[in-house]
């Protein structure tokens, strides 16, 4: 629910103050600093992973954010505007990479959790068959 609100808020951001540019960089700058305030402090996943893998990406969010305000028209210097725009690139595929890295090695841990559940349920009957026998 709060996941929606928040983006509720971005879209509210985005689309009425399409005018500024710098203002809503700003705006959603400071609401991704206060949600990694919010995850830092009341941690609102069950699993700590799920907690830092949030954290990092609320963290990689505000470098974008960085980025792209070096890129609007706050920023006078057009030397800064290709290695802004490079420093965006990686940022983007640093958060692509890390998500789909993420959700891999959730997936390993789902298959070996069932994996071992279907070993020892092989054992254990195994087990009851060969105490039947007894």
């Amino acid at each position: 629910m709060v996941l929606l609100a928040k983006w509720l808020v971005y879209c509210l951001i985005l689309r009425f103050l399409t005018e500024s540019p710098g203002l809503q960089i700003t705006l959603i700058y400071f609401l991704c600093m206060l949600n990694q305030t919010l995850i830092l402090k009341f941690k609102p996943y069950a699993l700590p992973a799920d907690n830092y893998i949030a954290l990092i990406n609320e963290l990689l969010a505000s470098s974008y954010l960085i980025g792209l305000i070096s890129l609007s028209e706050y920023n006078k210097n057009e030397d800064v505007k290709p290695k802004a725009s490079f420093g965006l690139l990686i940022t983007a595929f640093l958060s692509f990479a890390l998500n789909m890295l993420y959700a891999l090695w959730q997936v390993c841990v789902h298959i070996k959790v069932r994996l071992l559940r279907i070993i020892k349920a092989k054992i254990h009957s195994k087990q009851l068959a060969a105490a039947r026998k007894e």
